[in-house]
């Protein structure tokens, strides 16, 4: 849920929770994340708008292993531990963009977290996107984008894009 609070800022609230996997009874994987989103546009020139979202948030992954419904019980790594993982959390982005062109930059989610007991760490997503529209006539345009993402300890990958589009089609009928 979002609201927007004047014309330049708004706020929004965001609740998240999810299970991992289907079992019989209750899945064992379960993480939940409440966030408050603030959001910022500032009109830098007649053509020209800058975008900035601030994330603040409560993160929680819990990992019951007694809840798995087991065959044969006998591995000790089974036994009844449960681990549960409560971490602040917080995520950004900026955008500038005008009439035909953007840039952005963000990190949807960064989690706080280094858990020796579980080996567990949060991995921070790192994104960065780009675009320009080329008008062809008033209705028509071709639009060129590209999306960076970076993770550490894995590939860059990059996505480029290309859409024709012609606006004002007509009514039908």
């Amino acid at each position: 849920a979002s609201h927007a609070l004047n014309n330049d800022f708004a706020m929004g609230l965001t609740v998240k929770q999810g299970s991992i996997g289907e079992f019989k009874n209750t899945s064992p994987l379960n993480e939940m994340n409440v966030s408050v989103n603030l959001a910022y546009h500032k009109t830098l020139t007649n053509k020209l708008r800058l975008a900035v979202g601030l994330k603040l948030g409560y993160f929680n992954y819990s990992f019951d292993i007694s809840k798995l419904d087991l065959y044969q019980n006998i591995d000790p790594i089974f036994s009844q531990r449960a681990y549960n993982i409560n971490a602040p959390s917080t995520g950004f982005g900026t955008y500038l963009y005008s009439e035909n062109s953007f840039i952005g930059f963000s990190c949807p989610q960064m989690i706080f977290i280094k858990s020796d007991e579980t080996n567990y760490s949060n991995i921070n997503h790192y994104q960065v996107t780009a675009g320009h529209v080329y008008k062809i006539t008033n209705d028509e345009g071709v639009k060129f984008t590209t999306q960076i993402r970076y993770t550490a300890d894995a590939p860059m990958q990059m996505d480029f894009n290309t859409h024709y589009f012609k606006d004002n089609i007509g009514s039908v009928g």
